[in-house]
């Protein structure tokens, strides 16, 4: 579990979810007619109608592969 303060709010995220926030950019919006919190992640795809749920790019889920080896023509003679 990860904590921290901003705002004057204390900001808790699960540790499952982590992954799910790299690079996610958080704000405190006060207009007229509202105050909120504003994420702007950087890994989403698409949101639904209501705002509530997003999908994600796939790959930050995805481990790093190691370049591929080249084998030469001379190797093991």
């Amino acid at each position: 579990m990860f904590c921290s303060w901003f705002a004057g709010a204390k900001v808790f995220i699960d540790s499952k979810a982590q992954m799910t926030l790299l690079g996610t950019v958080m704000d405190y919006v006060d207009e007229k007619l509202t105050s909120e919190f504003v994420f702007e992640n950087p890994n989403v795809t698409g949101f639904c109608g209501c705002g509530e749920s997003f999908s994600l790019d796939k790959s930050i889920f995805s481990p790093a592969k190691p370049p591929k080896k080249e084998s030469s023509a001379g190797e093991g003679t």
